[in-house]
């Protein structure tokens, strides 16, 4: 498990439950069921989706591009993968198309963490969630910031000479300094 920020996600997607549901797990394969490992309950089906054939997916699929899996779900999970997605808007209008009215999707995403793994496109704000589902979906929504290191990456911000603007901390947003990534939930 290892880092402060994984443990958290563990932490949040715990409290999610997928018992008798039809679940999507995005970004996983036979080998790393993420979510059924961490979510409560035994789902009804669970299925995964991952662009690259060697992880044994239910469903090869690239996400940048339209697709069609031909049934819809009541859980999606896309967990520490939209990052690694060029075309996060067409990816989320994937997920939503494939999510039952009344069903949850959970994606979780890094803000601040090195470029790890192969196309590691991407980082994404709580504003960028909440501008891209707002505009396109009317949805529930709440998004969760990850915070892990409170205060160091304000010490690191001031030893280089970055800050916040004016505007946002009068605006009380300069808590966003120490957000790490963010867990968002949206019911469809």
């Amino acid at each position: 498990m290892g880092s402060i920020s994984r443990t958290q996600l563990v932490a949040m997607v715990k409290e999610t439950s997928i018992e008798g549901k039809t679940v999507l797990d995005v970004g996983s394969g036979a080998d790393n069921n993420y979510a059924r490992n961490w979510a409560k309950g035994i789902p009804l089906e669970y299925e995964t989706l991952d662009i690259n054939p060697d992880f044994k997916t239910t469903h090869t699929e690239d996400l940048n591009e339209e697709i069609n899996l031909g049934k819809k779900f009541d859980v999606i999970y896309c967990l520490e993968t939209l990052e690694h997605i060029w075309n996060p808007v067409q990816a989320i209008d994937n997920l939503m198309m494939h999510l039952k009215k009344g069903g949850m999707l959970y994606i979780s995403t890094p803000f601040i963490n090195p470029i790890h793994d192969t196309h590691d496109y991407l980082r994404f704000t709580g504003e960028w969630y909440e501008k891209v589902f707002d505009r396109h979906f009317n949805t529930d929504l709440k998004i969760t910031p990850r915070v892990a290191t409170r205060g160091n990456l304000q010490k690191f911000y001031a030893d280089e000479g970055l800050r916040m603007s004016k505007i946002r901390i009068a605006k009380g947003d300069g808590y966003k300094i120490d957000d790490i990534g963010y867990f968002v939930e949206v019911k469809n």
